[in-house]
């Protein structure tokens, strides 16, 4: 009779255990609902097991909220389950016109795919120097020592409107909220380096644009703030805006203090940078208008981009929203011919309707999550997390998703919304499947980070 017992005592060990963690849990969250940062706020918490589909909380799972940067989880799994780990994008140099004796009668054309990546510094072959010397290298090799017409843009399918519905003023000027073309340069960002004042209220005894931004007059108002205060600059330049400011303090007592802005047109920056290489070969770009009866294209140089794998690696890890539209409006444009965000949030939504998500319950404004309008409930992220984990790629996925309270979760954070979500495999060999989403908190993030991973920590 004992060893029966003893027997049924086992056997309901493991139910008894789960379901102290769910109590645990619980628990967790009603401490961290009660805390005074979370008087106003709202949270959506699901953790489900992966290896038996148990949920262990279900706290607002289904209540929509602002997810920040955990929207990129979607946005990376259709990229990298419709495009492909190994897809890479394509820029090209071609030119048109005639080539007699050295000179090009026609214009030089550069033809972009939507690559975010043409001209980062992330990767050894996309660095903007590399680019540019391959262009000059293949005009020498060609014959060409004078262009007497343009370098002009194809955009190949991409439109106009660079950046998304709702996004704000304070971001579309700063590097975070650089918009999407079918050319980007440099990752669309210049840096403001600047040297502060002695003392507090001083203005800047220097500053400098790298790279600078052609036909723009900029405006910076940025003064000196106390020591230690840290970044307090912001720049504000829509997309093609031919006037920019910057204003704020950034912090006495340092040699030399570095903001990013957004280029307002990316194209117009390449283009002048190629421009200058192409004269330091000694290759002259005219600028006129040349008619020719001749518009058939030849290809110069094609480069091509890492692969989305290594994309979405930067993507995630480095929260680069940049990227994140590039690959909306690529999904849209491979799909069906029209690179815009709209486009992209529609095609979106339908993707992963047919992968079991309700397209109410996934309100998509952007790719990245910058907008305040996006709206995820906990549930549907669990849902992508979980098919991620059953495709080929899940791997480059999962590498993705930076460390954060030693789990794998992807962070996000807009005024007033922190979130995290991703994967947690304990020593156990336990998967779980984490959405934490929390919006309109007081205080400070850091602190409502520290509450988030104390109940997080149950699972450890």
């Amino acid at each position: 009779m004992m060893k029966a017992c003893s027997r049924l005592l086992i056997l309901f060990l493991p139910i008894f255990a789960f379901a102290q963690k769910e109590t645990e849990l619980e628990q967790a969250m009603r401490r961290f609902m009660a805390d005074e940062q979370m008087r106003y706020g709202q949270a959506g918490l699901v953790v489900k097991e992966l290896q038996t589909g148990k949920v262990l909380i279900d706290w607002n799972g289904s209540i929509g909220l602002a997810p920040a940067s955990t929207q990129k989880i979607f946005t990376a799994a259709a990229a990298l389950d419709q495009l492909g780990a190994g897809f890479q994008y394509n820029t090209s140099l071609l030119y048109n016109g005639k080539v007699q004796q050295g000179v090009l009668y026609g214009d030089l054309i550069i033809q972009g795919s939507g690559d975010p990546s043409f001209g980062s510094w992330r990767y050894g072959q996309t660095k903007a120097q590399q680019s540019l010397d391959a262009w000059a290298d293949a005009l020498k090799q060609s014959g060409i020592k004078e262009v007497r017409g343009q370098i002009k843009a194809n955009q190949n399918g991409f439109t106009q409107q660079p950046l998304p519905g709702g996004w704000i003023w304070d971001d579309m000027g700063n590097y975070y909220g650089a918009g999407t073309w079918g050319i980007n340069w440099r990752e669309n960002q210049f840096d403001l380096t600047m040297v502060p004042g002695d003392k507090v209220g001083d203005s800047l005894k220097a500053w400098r644009m790298e790279p600078m931004i052609p036909y723009q007059q900029f405006q910076n108002c940025i003064t000196t703030g106390k020591p230690g205060s840290g970044d307090n600059g912001y720049i504000y330049s829509p997309p093609y805006a031919t006037h920019g400011f910057a204003e704020g303090t950034i912090p006495a007592g340092v040699n030399s203090f570095t903001i990013s802005g957004a280029m307002p047109n990316p194209f117009q920056v390449l283009q002048q940078s190629l421009e200058r290489r192409l004269q330091a070969s000694g290759i002259t770009i005219k600028n006129e208008v040349v008619v020719s009866s001749n518009n058939q294209q030849q290809v110069l140089h094609s480069y091509a981009s890492p692969n989305m794998d290594s994309l979405v690696y930067w993507f995630m890890q480095k929260s680069i929203n940049l990227y994140g539209e590039a690959l909306l409006k690529t999904l849209a444009q491979q799909k069906n011919g029209i690179g815009s965000t709209d486009a992209g949030v529609q095609w979106m939504r339908k993707y992963w309707q047919e992968r079991g998500i309700d397209a109410n319950a996934l309100r998509m404004v952007d790719g990245s999550g910058l907008s305040p309008l996006n709206r995820n409930t906990a549930f549907t992220q669990i849902t992508a997390l979980e098919f991620a984990s059953r495709q080929t790629w899940f791997s480059a996925y999962l590498q993705s998703f930076h460390i954060n309270n030693q789990m794998q979760l992807k962070s996000g954070t807009i005024q007033g919304a922190k979130a995290y979500c991703g994967y947690y495999t304990n020593t156990s060999g336990t998967t779980y499947l984490i959405s934490f989403l929390v919006n309109n908190y007081n205080g400070s993030a850091s602190a409502i980070t520290r509450k988030m991973f104390a109940v997080l920590d149950v699972l450890k």
